[in-house]
Protein backbone atom coordinates (compact mmCIF):
# COMPACT_ATOMS: atom_id res chain seq x y z
CA UNK A 1 0.00 0.00 0.00
CA UNK A 2 1.08 3.84 -0.74
CA UNK A 3 2.89 5.89 -3.42
CA UNK A 4 6.04 4.97 -4.94
CA UNK A 5 8.22 8.04 -6.43
CA UNK A 6 11.16 7.40 -8.94
CA UNK A 7 13.39 9.65 -11.21
CA UNK A 8 16.64 8.95 -13.29
CA UNK A 9 18.78 11.23 -15.67
CA UNK A 10 21.61 10.30 -18.07
CA UNK A 11 23.84 13.04 -20.15
CA UNK A 12 26.56 11.86 -21.56
CA UNK A 13 29.25 14.37 -23.15
CA UNK A 14 30.42 13.34 -26.81
CA UNK A 15 34.25 13.20 -27.30
CA UNK A 16 33.86 12.50 -30.77
CA UNK A 17 31.70 14.90 -33.13
CA UNK A 18 30.12 13.09 -36.23
CA UNK A 19 28.08 14.40 -38.80
CA UNK A 20 25.14 12.55 -37.74
CA UNK A 21 25.59 13.22 -33.94
CA UNK A 22 27.13 17.08 -33.28
CA UNK A 23 25.39 17.50 -29.60
CA UNK A 24 25.46 16.14 -25.66
CA UNK A 25 22.77 13.40 -25.13
CA UNK A 26 20.23 13.61 -22.76
CA UNK A 27 17.98 11.12 -20.96
CA UNK A 28 15.17 11.88 -17.79
CA UNK A 29 12.42 9.82 -16.39
CA UNK A 30 10.02 10.38 -13.49
CA UNK A 31 7.02 8.10 -12.71
CA UNK A 32 4.80 7.57 -9.54
CA UNK A 33 2.79 4.67 -8.58
CA UNK A 34 0.03 4.48 -5.85
CA UNK A 35 -1.50 0.72 -4.47
CA UNK A 36 -4.04 0.43 -2.20
CA UNK A 37 -5.78 -2.95 -2.10
CA UNK A 38 -6.48 -4.48 -5.25
CA UNK A 39 -5.90 -1.10 -7.58
CA UNK A 40 -2.52 -0.39 -8.53
CA UNK A 41 -2.30 3.12 -10.84
CA UNK A 42 0.89 4.58 -12.20
CA UNK A 43 1.77 7.50 -14.08
CA UNK A 44 5.22 8.40 -16.34
CA UNK A 45 6.70 10.86 -18.09
CA UNK A 46 9.81 10.76 -19.93
CA UNK A 47 12.16 12.49 -22.49
CA UNK A 48 14.95 11.49 -24.82
CA UNK A 49 17.64 13.90 -26.68
CA UNK A 50 20.00 11.80 -28.86
CA UNK A 51 21.79 15.27 -29.69
CA UNK A 52 20.98 14.40 -33.55
CA UNK A 53 22.23 16.80 -35.79
CA UNK A 54 18.50 17.21 -37.19
CA UNK A 55 17.23 18.34 -33.61
CA UNK A 56 14.05 15.68 -33.39
CA UNK A 57 13.70 14.67 -30.03
CA UNK A 58 10.92 12.36 -27.85
CA UNK A 59 8.90 12.63 -24.96
CA UNK A 60 5.92 10.73 -23.60
CA UNK A 61 3.58 10.61 -21.50
CA UNK A 62 2.18 7.72 -19.92
CA UNK A 63 -0.59 6.46 -17.35
CA UNK A 64 -1.79 2.87 -16.13
CA UNK A 65 -4.89 1.36 -13.72
CA UNK A 66 -5.02 -2.07 -13.06
CA UNK A 67 -7.10 -3.98 -10.93
CA UNK A 68 -6.35 -7.74 -8.89
CA UNK A 69 -10.20 -8.99 -9.36
CA UNK A 70 -8.92 -12.08 -6.78
CA UNK A 71 -5.96 -13.71 -6.77
CA UNK A 72 -7.05 -15.76 -10.09
CA UNK A 73 -8.20 -12.98 -12.55
CA UNK A 74 -6.34 -9.51 -12.98
CA UNK A 75 -7.10 -6.71 -15.39
CA UNK A 76 -4.87 -3.72 -16.59
CA UNK A 77 -5.05 -0.18 -19.26
CA UNK A 78 -2.07 1.35 -20.26
CA UNK A 79 -2.45 5.08 -22.38
CA UNK A 80 0.91 6.17 -23.81
CA UNK A 81 1.27 9.70 -25.94
CA UNK A 82 4.50 9.80 -27.22
CA UNK A 83 5.90 12.97 -29.24
CA UNK A 84 8.14 12.91 -31.37
CA UNK A 85 9.00 16.92 -31.71
CA UNK A 86 11.06 17.87 -34.77
CA UNK A 87 12.42 21.13 -33.96
CA UNK A 88 13.05 21.67 -37.94
CA UNK A 89 11.21 24.78 -39.52
CA UNK A 90 8.29 23.50 -41.67
CA UNK A 91 8.06 20.57 -39.89
CA UNK A 92 5.53 19.52 -37.34
CA UNK A 93 5.56 17.05 -34.17
CA UNK A 94 3.78 14.01 -34.57
CA UNK A 95 2.12 12.15 -31.34
CA UNK A 96 1.68 8.38 -31.56
CA UNK A 97 -1.08 7.72 -29.13
CA UNK A 98 -0.79 4.21 -27.64
CA UNK A 99 -3.72 2.34 -25.83
CA UNK A 100 -3.87 -1.72 -24.45
CA UNK A 101 -5.53 -3.37 -21.81
CA UNK A 102 -4.95 -6.98 -20.47
CA UNK A 103 -7.01 -9.39 -18.62
CA UNK A 104 -4.85 -12.61 -17.38
CA UNK A 105 -6.54 -15.59 -15.54
CA UNK A 106 -4.72 -18.32 -13.62
CA UNK A 107 -5.74 -21.38 -12.16
CA UNK A 108 -2.92 -24.07 -10.44
CA UNK A 109 -0.76 -24.27 -13.37
CA UNK A 110 -3.00 -23.05 -16.00
CA UNK A 111 -3.35 -19.78 -17.22
CA UNK A 112 -4.87 -17.80 -20.15
CA UNK A 113 -3.92 -14.23 -21.15
CA UNK A 114 -5.39 -11.81 -23.78
CA UNK A 115 -4.08 -8.39 -24.18
CA UNK A 116 -5.39 -5.89 -27.29
CA UNK A 117 -3.10 -2.95 -28.12
CA UNK A 118 -3.99 -0.31 -30.77
CA UNK A 119 -1.58 2.74 -31.94
CA UNK A 120 -2.71 5.59 -34.20
CA UNK A 121 0.39 7.77 -35.97
CA UNK A 122 2.47 4.49 -35.19
CA UNK A 123 6.16 5.34 -36.06
CA UNK A 124 5.45 8.69 -35.97
CA UNK A 125 3.53 8.75 -39.47
CA UNK A 126 0.47 10.51 -39.58
CA UNK A 127 -2.17 7.96 -40.32
CA UNK A 128 -0.61 5.11 -39.97
CA UNK A 129 -2.85 3.06 -37.44
CA UNK A 130 -1.92 -0.46 -35.64
CA UNK A 131 -4.33 -2.82 -33.67
CA UNK A 132 -2.90 -6.03 -32.09
CA UNK A 133 -4.77 -8.56 -29.89
CA UNK A 134 -2.89 -11.72 -28.29
CA UNK A 135 -5.04 -14.78 -27.06
CA UNK A 136 -2.49 -17.22 -25.44
CA UNK A 137 -2.95 -20.06 -23.25
CA UNK A 138 0.20 -21.52 -21.23
CA UNK A 139 0.28 -25.00 -19.17
CA UNK A 140 2.53 -26.49 -16.74
CA UNK A 141 3.05 -30.41 -16.66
Amino acid sequence: YGVSFYAGVEEYERQSKTSALLNDAFNGTAGLTYVYGPVSVGAQTWYSDAGAADGIHYSAEGVSIAFAVNDNLSISYAEIDETEEANIDGTSDVTAKMDNINIAYSMGSMAIKAQHSSTDDQGFVKTATSDRTEVSLSLAF
